[in-house]
């Protein structure tokens, strides 16, 4: 089996699906570590054998499992794996099992959300006194009032940016193209960066096109808005949250602030209402005082 001849290949298939580079990065990289176990224990390619194609795959489930890893993660490589076959079986009829995989199941952590207060105190940490902190403050006051992912605000460009009408546009997971309105705080803070950038990239003659640069006039990396993030909570003395808390964060506090989950859903470029309803954990008091309002038994004891 030649594992760079099957990897090019199923690239170029992935590639005609529109997933974002990071999902498929992943689904290469589980199909790899797949290719890579089958030749270290040894085992032949089944091309046409059904039950041992089945039977080797539920032998690498089961060495996840003895390597200790996460029900999440194997959950994880196991819905890439099934992608890794359904590719497989346009040539190896034995990968047909695919389709009767059922992912396993596993206990979903409740996010971390930040106050409303802790947001605030997490903003204001952020000195607005330099090109960096003006930078940093838009930044993080547009993944917090758009619930933009890590990725989203990097790769923004400027051309992407609405200010008059107070919009964003938005590139999401598998390309997904959304609209996304932002606030006065917002729109103020992108207007003081805005400006700050036009005269650092006419100094410095860049023809970078994303939104968030360095001081070199490059993109901002995905890691470089972990790293000031981490200094900024660091510095808030905020723990145990990531990038990703402001985009929970957001979701939430919209949720309690009455906003429909369907709304919200397309807020934040979900595929599906069910990854947003992970979010209605947040406010019990919200529940509570819905079944008081609107359950008939309640309403009749008041009348």
């Amino acid at each position: 089996m030649q594992e760079k001849s099957f990897l090019g290949k199923y690239q170029l298939w992935l590639y005609s699906f529109g997933h974002s580079p990071n999902t498929d990065s992943l689904l290469l990289y589980k199909a790899r570590q797949y290719l890579l176990w089958l030749q270290q224990e040894n085992y032949l390619f089944p091309e046409n054998d059904f039950h041992s194609a089945y039977r080797i795959f539920l032998s690498y489930i089961s060495y996840l499992r003895e390597s200790g890893e996460s029900d999440r993660t194997v959950c994880n490589t196991v819905s890439c794996l099934k992608s890794f076959f359904r590719f497989l079986k346009e040539n190896y009829p034995a990968y047909g099992f695919y389709s009767l995989i059922e992912s396993p199941k596993f206990q979903k952590t409740i996010p971390t959300v930040f106050t409303v207060a802790e947001t605030e105190k997490f903003l204001a940490s952020i000195e607005t006194d330099s090109i960096i902190g003006i930078r940093d403050y838009c930044l993080f006051e547009l993944i917090y009032s758009c619930g933009l992912r890590n990725s989203e605000a990097g790769n923004l460009l400027l051309d992407n940016v609405k200010l008059e009408q107070r919009l964003l546009i938005v590139n999401g997971k598998g390309r997904k193209e959304r609209l996304v309105p932002f606030g006065g705080r917002a729109s103020k803070a992108l207007q003081n960066y805005i400006k700050l950038r036009a005269l650092q990239h006419e100094l410095r003659i860049s023809k970078c096109r994303n939104l968030f640069t360095t001081l070199q006039g490059s993109k901002l990396s995905s890691r470089e808005i972990l790293f000031r993030f981490r200094y900024y909570a660091d510095k808030a003395g905020l723990t145990g949250c990531s990038v990703h808390t402001l985009r929970h964060s957001c979701a939430t506090h919209m949720l309690k602030g009455g906003a429909d989950i369907c709304m919200i859903s397309r807020f934040l470029g979900h595929s599906s209402i069910t990854t947003t309803q992970i979010y209605t954990h947040v406010d019990e008091q919200m529940l509570r005082e819905a079944h008081y309002k609107y359950f008939p038994v309640n309403v009749i004891s008041r009348t």
